[in-house]
């Protein structure tokens, strides 16, 4: 791409932002909550990261929860992905993407942490599984 036309593009994106910024169009905070609900009582080590933030390790005891909350950018991928570790295993799993959890509202996403892969919260009675990435 040309110089020129980089910068053209990224001052149409900066003047697109502060548009739905000023129109007060920008999506609400999302929540995020991530369990340990993993079958033995060992702790696990989760690491978190968007492309606009890194949110730090934390280490969640048995059934302990990690609360997290993120502004996302419009119109960027504000993708969070996390890495789990325990007992040497190291698992890497997208607990927030945009196009799959928009529509889930602001208190997005309640994750519980098993061997086999996290599962999400869909309403009171059901959740989803995914497998590890």
């Amino acid at each position: 791409m040309r110089p020129f036309n980089r910068l053209a593009s990224i001052l149409l994106l900066l003047s697109l932002i502060a548009s739905c910024e000023a129109l007060n169009i920008t999506p609400p905070e999302v929540h995020i909550t991530i369990i340990n609900d993993l079958l033995n009582t060992m702790p696990i080590i989760v690491h978190c990261s968007s492309p606009a933030k890194d949110f730090g390790a934390f280490t969640i005891p048995k059934l302990g929860k990690l609360p997290f909350s993120f502004q996302p950018i419009p119109l960027l991928s504000e993708d969070v992905n996390c890495s789990v570790e325990w007992g040497g295993q190291t698992h890497n799993f997208d607990f927030y993407v945009y196009k799959r959890d928009k529509d889930r509202g602001n208190v997005c996403c309640s994750w519980t942490v098993k061997e086999d892969g996290p599962c999400v919260q869909v309403n009171q009675f059901s959740s989803t599984c995914y497998p590890w990435k």
